[in-house]
């Protein structure tokens, strides 16, 4: 019965302390893949594009254990919006580590190299 009554929302969700260490634990098992050492736009584009999409699949894991995570009520909203965020940023990888593998280099969009239309007089 405990179980039917989790799965329409009777009680089932984690604690506050209890999802706050399940988060930080998923958190942290995608630290290490996040930081990217080759650079994208170097010779090496095959090794670079694998650790590019080696953060992707990272963030896809952080995905589906957020996914699986029961938050409670007060955070309801972060977390989905966190879920949906890692879904995201798993996607941008993947295209972006594809990108790099097929010969584009990363564009910089600082304001200092945009190009700004000229000026007419």
């Amino acid at each position: 019965m405990a179980i039917v009554l989790a799965g329409c929302g009777g009680g089932g969700g984690l604690s506050k302390d209890e999802y706050t260490e399940r988060f930080r634990a998923a958190i942290a098992r995608v630290d290490s893949a996040t930081s990217v050492t080759t650079n994208p736009s170097g010779p090496d584009r095959e090794q670079a594009a694998r650790e590019i999409e080696k953060v992707g699949a990272a963030y896809a894991g952080l995905r589906d254990d957020l996914s699986e995570l029961e938050p409670p009520a007060e955070v309801e909203g972060a977390h989905g919006d966190y879920v949906s965020a890692a879904g995201e940023l798993s996607g941008s990888f993947k295209r972006y580590g594809e990108k790099v593998r097929e010969g584009d280099r990363p564009r910089s969009t600082s304001a200092s190299t945009r190009r700004r239309p000229a000026s007419r007089a």
